[in-house]
């Protein structure tokens, strides 16, 4: 028997809530997760009347792409909490960049206890955990002895750009760093991307020349995405990424999508798509046989793609 119900929520508001009710709890439970500042730092501090905030505008720098925007919230020159975009409006075409929780978390991560805040310079044997705290001046004239040394022993070949797994996404990125080592002689650089290898080989013939086709907004009516062990929603989730962008596609056009993957992911719970579970490690074997069918049955379009 159908039940109605006065007060239904829509989905988008129940997924509204459910959001921020996570936001509150997961930050309730990240004080005993991560050390914001050794104890030496908070002791002998009377309570007294609160210091005027000072708002730095920054952005995230993990490799999601996205950049969210950071409010850093700096009072006595720390930062003394982390908001994200609360600028514009809410509406599906007018996003508001906001952080995910990795992004937020920017505050634990610059006053972990952990986080070097000065050069070190090893004085034992490779492997052996002994350095010494030398002078920044120290440490960049070494830096630039020591290239000028393997340049002159070894050739440019001898200098590398290193991936920086993570933080290419950085507001310095390695475009300096690339620009430097170009601008002093040179340098090899690295090939492929441990997230977009495969993409970047792929795409070049599938698509006659650059990476991708198109994305998300350019979604029309009635036509149907498929995803391979891609989900947004775990791995490009502020507030202006590819998320966002499927959840207004969904909103605005009658569009299918159908979710390849061995584990029931968040892209594929939050947002009602359809699941295909495969056993891990058999893409290949699927897509040979997507392919098979598609030749035999006649279905290619041969004229397009031998353009």
């Amino acid at each position: 028997m159908e039940r109605a119900y006065e007060n239904a929520v829509s989905r988008r508001t129940f997924v509204k809530g459910s959001a921020l009710a996570g936001l509150g709890a997961a930050a309730a439970g990240s004080a005993s997760m991560f050390g914001c500042a050794p104890a030496s730092q908070t002791e002998g501090k009377t309570e007294g009347a609160p210091a005027e905030d000072r708002i730095v505008w920054t952005h995230c720098a993990v490799n999601c792409g996205s950049t969210c925007a950071l409010q850093c919230h700096v009072r006595d020159q720390e930062i003394a909490y982390v908001e994200s975009d609360n600028a514009g409006d809410s509406a599906m075409d007018q996003p508001q960049l906001r952080a995910c929780l990795r992004g937020r978390s920017i505050r634990r991560w610059l006053q972990s206890p952990d986080r070097l805040n000065y050069p070190m310079k090893r004085v034992g044997k490779r492997g052996s955990g002994e350095f010494e705290q030398i002078s920044w001046d120290e440490a960049i004239d070494t830096i630039a002895s020591e290239m000028k040394r393997i340049r002159e022993t070894y050739g440019d070949e001898a200098m590398t750009v290193h991936y920086a797994s993570g933080v290419t996404s950085g507001l310095m990125g390695n475009g300096v760093v690339n620009r430097l080592m170009n601008l002093t002689g040179g340098h090899l650089n690295y090939y492929g991307s441990y997230s977009s290898a495969h993409i970047t080989a792929a795409g070049l013939y599938t698509y006659g020349g650059g990476t991708y086709a198109s994305n998300f907004l350019t979604l029309q009516d009635n036509q149907v995405v498929v995803m391979f062990g891609n989900s947004p929603a775990d791995t490009r989730m502020g507030g202006g990424s590819h998320a966002h962008d499927l959840a207004w596609m969904l909103e605005e056009k009658n569009v299918e999508v159908i979710i390849i993957d061995p584990r029931m992911n968040d892209t594929l719970c939050g947002q009602g798509n359809t699941w295909v579970p495969i056993r891990t490690g058999t893409d290949g074997a699927l897509c040979a046989a997507l392919a098979y069918e598609i030749i035999n049955n006649g279905w290619v379009d041969e004229e397009f793609l031998h353009k």
